[in-house]
């Protein structure tokens, strides 16, 4: 079973852009410093520049920067953006459809599934970008012209 990493490379792209506090970042340099493989950020920035989070510059001044500050911008905004709303999922494998036990199973495990992704969501609304920065000790943000 996999797990997602999508989130928090999101919220490190926000926190290094809220870091470096230039008004565009080139996506190599966060990717280096994040320890991912560039195309890969570059996937999860364009979902950004979608959802508005981010805007994008193309050429050789090109770069992103951030288009609200870190107290604007939840971890909610960030999975919405990404599609990650769903933290709990059901196998894709449907169980025998004459099977009672494995109807039972599979109906009470979505409720459940479906209660707890719901908690998520509402405690990923109330999480900002600034909160984890506050957490993790970084200066204090300050507005991204």
């Amino acid at each position: 079973m996999s797990r997602s990493t999508r989130l928090s490379t999101a919220a490190h792209i926000l926190i290094y852009l809220e870091q470096v506090g230039q008004a565009r970042v080139r996506i190599d340099d966060i990717a280096e410093n994040a320890g991912v493989h560039p195309s890969r950020l570059r996937q999860i920035c364009s979902l950004l520049v979608q959802g508005g989070i981010l805007k994008s510059y193309k050429g050789a001044r090109g770069g992103i920067r951030a288009t609200r500050p870190p107290e604007k911008v939840s971890l909610y905004d960030l999975s919405s953006c990404l599609g990650d709303l769903h933290f709990f999922a059901l196998s894709p494998h449907d169980p025998n459809p004459h099977s009672f036990i494995g109807t039972a199973v599979n109906q009470t495990v979505q409720e459940v599934y479906g209660r707890f992704n719901e908690q998520i969501a509402e405690s990923l609304k109330t999480t900002t970008i600034a909160e984890l920065m506050e957490l993790a000790g970084l200066r204090t943000p300050v507005e991204v012209p």
